[in-house]
């Protein structure tokens, strides 16, 4: 998982990047809330696919520093998060139900079962996210920051609990504008990216595993 430079005192983890980002925050409403992705179906409306195989859900891990419902900036060496913008929930969460609306959508062969969703499935997807931030280049605040997601992805035979396959994803989607609505769009831009990049892998990863059924 990717290694990232944390702000020890814990004051600073509550401090405001400075320029347009301030002025953003500023202006808002305190603890605005927002959602990325796209709600999942839960698995009864999953039931009339005609699903041939059936994948676990059996985790979904982000990084310490983002599995929660804040958003981190970060700018250089420093590591901060955003004042006065949360997500409406965790964001581990968020990012489950918009993995599992992907693969109802592009992928509805495949049946994604949360991680107590029930039913019985033979393969295992482990999900660890390492990045999920707002980056911001090396110039002044002031510009449109850069939303990156990054992380890897396991496949597993759930009756040896052998590792089948590993995925690396990412994406990278520039935000049109230094403001909170703007860089959650990006949000939602690069959740939709890299949950079809999960999607279409092990789609193609599960058709050539024995015992995939």
């Amino acid at each position: 998982m990717i290694a990232r430079l944390r702000m020890v005192p814990a004051l600073c983890t509550l401090l405001v990047l400075g320029g347009c980002l301030g002025k953003m925050l500023d202006a808002g409403p305190p603890e605005a809330l927002y959602r990325f992705g796209a709600a999942g179906p839960d698995v009864a409306d999953q039931a009339g696919y005609p699903a041939q195989t059936t994948v676990a859900l059996e985790q979904m891990a982000f990084a310490p520093d983002v599995d929660g419902d804040r958003l981190l900036a970060v700018h250089g060496d420093s590591v901060r998060y955003i004042k006065g913008m949360r997500w409406v929930s965790g964001a581990p969460g968020l990012f489950g139900q918009s993995l599992v609306h992907s693969f109802a959508v592009r992928a509805p062969a495949i049946r994604l079962l949360p991680k107590q969703g029930g039913g019985i499935a033979t393969l295992g997807l482990m999900v660890d996210v390492g990045r999920f931030d707002v980056q911001y280049g090396d110039d002044a605040m002031d510009t449109a920051p850069v939303v990156v997601i990054e992380g890897d992805a396991t496949m597993l035979r759930l009756a040896d609990r052998r590792i089948s396959a590993t995925h690396h994803f990412a994406s990278r989607v520039p935000a049109d504008h230094n403001r909170g609505a703007a860089i959650v769009a990006a949000f939602d831009t690069a959740t939709r990216q890299v949950t079809s990049q999960i999607t279409d892998w092990v789609q193609a990863t599960s058709a050539t595993l024995p015992m995939s059924k």
